[in-house]
């Protein structure tokens, strides 16, 4: 090390460096250490704040689907209820017309009336097990006919259907999305509407008493483009897959066709949460919540690459913020070491240089710096004696400059401290300028002399900065032989009633001087100004008040 700094010269001194090295290094560990932990805050609350997003994305999609299912709900509620449907569901086969016709009673009368749905309910209609009939809104016709020419499942045969559907118990059961088949036989006109569509159907059983007692059921069937449409802003702002699992752990439907993993399932528990899942390889962030209404779960898959992406992105910028501050840190280090202690280096060396001193001095380099501000703190006192005595021709040169705009004024503390010596300060920087012309001091002094014109000036020096108004402060500088300049300095909470204070001390001195002291005099107002050099604009743009 001692070689390393030997170049610097600073290797007979090496310890004070090392302590300042190493004083900026624990100065360097303060931020540094304080930006880790607050990195680790920052990441959580990211996380936290993600986490919440998508929970109220989908307590969001929750409540509108509910919403949604409340249709379905009154609607089956209004069909199965009525006491007409029990009556039609004895009937069988072999029934009259009169039987018939209260079929298509009840189709006019109950089905049609239900006009005012939204499009997520596709369709309904009541199947009549002993009658072997088909109701829905403008439609009876018995089941296979039924099936084969408007309504059909994909993969789905006619025997499948009505076992499972139509024969089978059912309360309140909503079934996996399924693609509906809607063929346009019957009528070829509508087959551009009669395309292949994905529904959810609702099933309930009838009457619903009994399992060993089932003679029809009532089935709705859901638009699952609806849904979909609901799930479209998660999807798109997350990248993410959806799904809808019931109480029995069946998904009813999804926007992915890869089926939810069992294990993930059985994680699936409680109201709501969040966990990690790797799902074929890959790290997936779960949320999920839980809907009262129906049992179904709202489960919400997302890439923990995307679910984390914000957090990824800030902990990658930080690694490389934290190298790069490390790195600069610590070559600022070393550099501000050398430069804090370059200084005092030279400072003893132009001490060594300007003082007899034979060979190196035997105190170190503090020592040698105090005995030599002792010194110059002795010699200071006399040059702030001498100073003094210079003080009036400074603050005149001081006031003038001011007045011709070679400065500007700088009213704050720290310029204040710089004026001080000349007993000058400054309350704000809003100005105007008196300029008062001794027109003659005849009445003063019959035989006018250059001390008496002196002591005419003093006056009105003396008397311009003692009428002003507190808070407000004056100074008077003399311009000429027989004109006196008084510099207003108005304080800036009452800086706006400047000009009114102005017009009144200009009233005032004049009256003063010409009354007391037999002095006549002309004054000329400057109007007030802001700014830095608002003192040389209020000179030149004085008037007569």
């Amino acid at each position: 090390m001692k070689r390393l700094l030997r170049p610097l010269g600073i290797g007979h001194l090496r310890s004070v460096w090392m302590t300042m090295l190493i004083s900026n290094l624990v100065l360097l560990l303060i931020p540094v250490s304080m930006g880790a932990f607050l990195y680790t805050k920052v990441e959580a609350s990211l996380e936290s704040g993600a986490n919440r997003s998508n929970q109220a994305m989908l307590e969001q999609l929750k409540l509108s689907l509910d919403s949604k299912l409340s249709e379905v709900q009154k609607l089956a509620q209004q069909i199965i209820f009525d006491p007409k449907l029990e009556y039609l569901l004895k009937l069988d086969q072999d029934a009259g017309g009169p039987d018939r016709y209260q079929f298509i009673e009840f189709m006019r009368n109950t089905m049609s009336r239900q006009g005012s749905l939204t499009n997520f309910i596709l369709d309904y209609y009541v199947y009549f097990r002993n009658s072997d009939l088909v109701l829905r809104p403008g439609l009876l016709t018995d089941s296979h006919k039924f099936y084969d020419m408007y309504y059909s499942y994909q993969g789905m045969s006619y025997d499948r259907w009505r076992e499972s559907m139509l024969t089978s118990f059912h309360t309140m059961d909503y079934l996996p999305s399924a693609t509906l088949l809607r063929t346009a036989e019957y009528d070829p006109m509508q087959s551009i509407e009669k395309t292949p569509l994905n529904v959810i159907t609702f099933a309930q059983s009838l009457p619903g008493r009994d399992r060993r007692d089932i003679t029809g059921t009532f089935v709705i069937l859901i638009d699952e483009s609806q849904i979909k449409e609901m799930f479209a802003q998660i999807e798109s702002a997350s990248d993410s897959s959806i799904y809808i699992v019931n109480s029995d752990g069946r998904t009813i439907m999804a926007t992915d066709r890869q089926p939810l993993p069992g294990e993930l399932l059985s994680r699936i528990t409680g109201t709501g949460g969040l966990f990690n899942q790797t799902i074929n390889g890959d790290q997936k962030m779960v949320s999920y919540t839980s809907s009262e209404k129906e049992g179904w779960k709202y489960v919400l898959v997302t890439p923990k690459s995307v679910f984390m992406q914000q957090i990824i992105l800030i902990k990658q910028w930080a690694l490389i913020l934290f190298a790069l501050c490390l790195a600069v840190g610590l070559t600022a280090a070393f550099i501000f070491a050398y430069r804090n202690y370059s200084p005092l280096r030279k400072t003893v060396n132009a001490i060594l240089r300007g003082t007899e001193w034979s060979g190196r001095p035997q105190v170190n380099e503090y020592e040698l710096i105090l005995q030599s501000i002792e010194g110059s703190l002795h010699t200071e006192k006399n040059l702030r004696s001498l100073l003094a005595q210079q003080t009036p021709v400074i603050r005149s040169n001081f006031l003038l400059r001011l007045l011709r705009g070679q400065m500007d004024v700088d009213a704050s503390r720290e310029g204040g401290q710089s004026l001080r010596f000349m007993d000058i300060t400054f309350v704000s920087d809003d100005f105007s300028v008196m300029v008062v012309q001794l027109d003659s001091i005849a009445r003063f002094n019959a035989e006018p002399s250059e001390e008496q014109w002196a002591l005419a000036r003093f006056i009105v020096s003396n008397i311009g900065t003692d009428l002003i108004e507190y808070p407000h402060k004056a100074f008077a500088v003399e311009l000429d032989r027989d004109r006196v300049a008084i510099v207003c300095n108005f304080a800036a909470e009452q800086a706006e009633g400047g000009e009114r204070v102005t017009r009144e001390l200009a009233t005032a001195l004049k009256g003063m001087i010409e009354e007391r002291f037999k002095i006549d005099v002309t004054v000329a107002v400057g109007l007030p100004h802001s700014g830095a050099r608002a003192s040389a604009r209020a000179m030149r743009k004085r008037r007569l008040p």
